[in-house]
């Protein structure tokens, strides 16, 4: 590998392991209460109170940050410090009403090339993953020295005729990540996929049955809308050519237009709840 890459490698495997030693506490009211705060006599305030407990005794406050409104970040010594204070929330309490931790970082990779028989059910649009699909990557991968555990995954090409697509898999371990993607392979039983890094969009939630907002096509009871030309049928089913109707919106364009009014919103609204700047990053 040419020194560049593995500088760019070096840096990526620094940051990862950053970012799991982070506490990230979203402060609700909290925020008012340490507004204007010195860092060093909030981080000492944190020390103090994590002293208090048996349970985070042993957790180093190494910095603390308030990067957005209404959001602090804690720098801890390692990952199980980290860890720990998130299950003992009695420091977070006394930061002010409404402070609460998030849960730990998740590191997800984007996988080509994977064959959805291995994966999904063979029932309904024969897309929706098995009940143990998070067993079969762990045990697939796993090996002496290296545990693999996966939280979560989920398609990100659309449901359609072809019997591989793309999908997003998230895991508790940027390390594992890191050695994932440095190996160049992620195996799914009997087959496998191309990792690579996922920079993961914040994007309305959008319903591929019914083509309406806020909620999963897994969790969706409703009639199917087709995405083309707003019509009872499944959007792949589309016969209609260029009779361009949104489902949500009821304008003239596709479900998938970026222009949609109700799209718009959405984002706005997703974006303000994150924070601009956030949504601008990688996860890691």
């Amino acid at each position: 590998m040419p020194q560049s890459q593995n500088q760019s490698a070096n840096q990526g495997l620094v940051a990862t392991h950053f970012r799991e030693r982070v506490v990230v506490v979203v402060l609700g009211k909290a925020a008012e209460d340490i507004k204007g705060k010195p860092l060093n006599a909030l981080k000492k305030q944190i020390q103090d109170e994590l002293q208090k407990e048996e349970a985070t005794k042993a957790v180093q406050a190494i910095a603390v940050s308030l990067p957005f409104p209404g959001k602090l970040e804690l720098i801890t010594g390692s990952k199980e410090q980290a860890q720990a204070a998130r299950n003992n929330k009695k420091w977070i309490k006394a930061l002010g009403e409404g402070a609460k931790a998030r849960e730990a970082s998740w590191f997800p990779l984007k996988v080509d090339g994977v064959t959805k028989e291995v994966l999904c059910k063979r029932e309904g649009t024969g897309w929706e993953f098995k009940d143990d699909v998070l067993e079969i990557i762990n045990q697939s991968n796993s090996k002496e020295g290296f545990q693999v555990k996966a939280l979560k995954v989920h398609w990100l090409s659309l449901v359609s005729d072809k019997t591989t697509g793309s999908i997003a898999v998230y895991f508790d371990s940027g390390a594992t990540a890191q050695q994932l993607l440095a190996e160049g392979i992620v195996l799914f039983g009997a087959t496998a996929g191309c990792p690579h890094r996922f920079i993961p969009q914040i994007q309305p939630e959008r319903c591929y049955n019914c083509n309406q907002y806020g909620h999963r096509q897994a969790r969706c009871r409703a009639t199917p809308k087709c995405g083309i030309c707003a019509a009872t049928h499944q959007t792949r089913n589309c016969k209609e050519g260029n009779l361009d109707k949104c489902a949500a919106c009821h304008r003239t364009h596709k479900a998938t237009d970026p222009r949609c009014p109700l799209y718009v919103k959405e984002r706005e609204r997703i974006i303000e709840r994150h924070g601009r700047r956030e949504a601008a990053y990688s996860l890691w």
